[in-house]
């Protein structure tokens, strides 16, 4: 689908048009703005502090940040492999990206007792590994998202949201590839959701913000060796923000669904 005008559409879908250097198709700018707007609709534009779409036509298109173009755009470092309309994928050993975003520093919607992160998955390793992190900063108070964990057989969530504790969550997935989401939606409790349902829940005492380093993509950013716990899965999308409700969550799962299968990047 065209637009008879590029004013028809949304600030924000211009502002990531201008920032790319390779122009979108135009049934991929529709999409795009579709997006942006069913996210506004929900609440939920408002509430993320960074979102990163790496299922792009374009490989420096996929490491633009969408909330806000000209900040946070990914480093892909040690040569990530891109696939274009499908997202950013580390070798499990070396690669990652680097956001650039120190969570105290930089964020304006999560805070220490009340944030989320999320990565959706549509490719690499399906067995369990405690270790991989494919979303993650170290320094002192963590935020993580990793996939099954093996401390829990290798079938539950794995990770904390500003804790210096790992937790596996009581669910139970069946891959850690689609949507899945850590949310903290007070000092005391860690969410998990799994394609945008809560799929598990644990105990977790909060800490600050982590504050020295940047979140990593496809590893964790930690204290003393840098990267470490690398990840080959491909990523397709990720965020940060402040603490969602559960309709959010469902909406914002249908939305990425959506955006995704329409270049079939979905799973």
């Amino acid at each position: 689908m065209a637009f008879d005008s590029f004013a028809q559409v949304d600030a924000d879908t211009r502002r990531l048009r201008a920032a790319m250097t390779v122009p979108p198709p135009p049934g991929r700018l529709w999409a795009i703005d579709q997006t942006i707007r069913q996210l506004k609709q929900h609440g939920i534009w408002q509430c993320l502090d960074v979102l990163w779409m790496l299922a792009a036509h374009d490989a420096q298109a996929a490491r633009l940040n969408w909330k806000a173009p000209v900040s946070f755009a990914l480093t892909a470092v040690n040569s990530p492999t891109f696939t274009r309309d499908r997202g950013y994928a580390g070798n499990g050993t070396t690669s990652y990206l680097d956001t650039g975003f120190i969570l105290a520093t930089n964020s304006v919607q999560a805070t220490a007792t009340a944030a989320c992160a999320g990565v959706y998955l549509n490719g690499g390793t399906t067995t369990a590994a405690s270790g991989a992190v494919n979303l993650g900063v170290n320094d002192f108070t963590n935020s993580t998202i990793l996939p099954r964990g093996t401390s829990s057989g290798g079938t539950g969530m794995r990770g904390r949201i500003n804790s210096t504790t790992t937790n596996d969550l009581s669910g139970t997935l069946t891959s850690p590839m689609g949507l899945y989401v850590l949310d903290r939606p007070d000092s005391a409790t860690l969410n998990g959701y799994d394609e945008g349902v809560l799929n598990g829940t644990f105990a977790q005492a909060s800490a600050a913000l982590p504050a020295t380093y940047s979140v990593y993509l496809g590893a964790n950013n930690s204290i003393g060796p840098g990267p470490a716990n690398f990840s080959d899965n491909r990523i397709a999308s990720a965020f940060m923000g402040a603490s969602l409700s559960a309709a959010q969550h469902a909406a914002l799962y249908r939305i990425t669904q959506n955006f995704l299968a329409s270049m079939g990047a979905a799973l």
